[in-house]
């Protein structure tokens, strides 16, 4: 096909063709809210990245350890002063507090035992000197005046010599105490150390002299209390018309009886075996 034939033809076909297309529907109107204008206070805000810090910043510890039960308090929540903050498991502390209520009423029961213990040697003394005439007071008081806790005179005799009284200061300690074991005589050094050391000072002047009659559980005894002993044995020796030999051996059998007595029924009552004695052999001292 020549050229001027191919022309017409091209231009037919592209008029077809757009005659052909279809003109796009029309595009709907934009929805525009409106509102009245208003004159106001608009607040500013800001937004920031910080840290808070309390006017009061608190550490929680416990004052004991456990296995805690129970939270009181939620997480942010306010708290005051003696709030409940943690339940801890209370058993290991009642168990703590029943061996501890045990072993009070443990201790107790020596106090007693040894206060009856002391009471029968002080007893004895008692009447070896009334044996002697000697017109004894037990527990006597005001000796040292008008003082609380100062009572020396366990056995009083109101005339000793030189027209002067004798407060006799009993005790019964043990030589197998923490103390008395390093000393070389424990009886002699609880007598300077609790006894005289104690008391001289203020019976100078007095009506009275001070004498410690010290017995160790082991059947030791100071030398003053030693001689003490003597006097009242030749006293009551003659007063009771007993040969003094005799008297004195019946005093020495009462005396060893009541101290081993005592020592006895110590350990009974604070160890119920052999073995308990000999690990628990440092028993409570009877120190009066």
């Amino acid at each position: 096909m020549s050229p001027s034939r191919l022309a017409p033809a091209l231009a037919a076909l592209l008029l077809a063709t757009a005659c052909a297309r279809k003109d796009p529907p029309a595009s709907r109107p934009v929805d525009v809210l409106v509102v009245p204008v208003v004159q106001m206070d608009v607040p500013v805000v800001g937004e920031w990245i910080g840290t808070l810090d309390g006017s009061v910043n608190a550490d929680i510890r416990p004052k004991v350890e456990g296995y805690v039960l129970r939270q009181f308090y939620k997480e942010g929540q306010f708290v005051h002063r003696n709030d409940p903050l943690f339940e801890i498991d209370p058993r290991p502390y009642e168990a703590q507090l029943a061996q501890a209520e045990a072993q009070v009423k443990m201790a107790e029961a020596n106090l007693v035992l040894a206060q009856a213990n002391y009471n029968r040697v002080r007893n004895l003394i008692d009447r070896i000197c009334q044996e002697g005439m000697l017109s004894p007071v037990m527990e006597k008081k005001g000796i040292l005046g008008d003082v609380d806790g100062r009572r020396p005179g366990d056995v009083t005799v109101p005339v000793w010599r030189a027209n002067k009284g004798l407060a006799i200061d009993v005790a019964v300690t043990t030589p197998f105490s923490k103390h008395s074991l390093s000393c070389k005589a424990p009886c002699e050094s609880y007598a300077q150390s609790k006894k005289h050391a104690y008391y001289d000072e203020d019976f100078k002047g007095t009506a009275f002299e001070f004498a410690a009659l010290v017995f160790e559980t082991t059947g030791g005894l100071n030398e003053e209390g030693l001689g003490l002993l003597r006097q009242l044995f030749r006293f009551a020796a003659k007063h009771q018309g007993i040969q003094l030999s005799v008297y004195c051996g019946r005093a020495w059998a009462r005396l060893s009886c009541s101290l081993q007595s005592s020592v006895s029924q110590c350990f009974l009552n604070r160890s119920g075996s052999v073995a308990a004695i000999e690990k628990d052999i440092d028993f409570v001292a009877l120190n009066f």
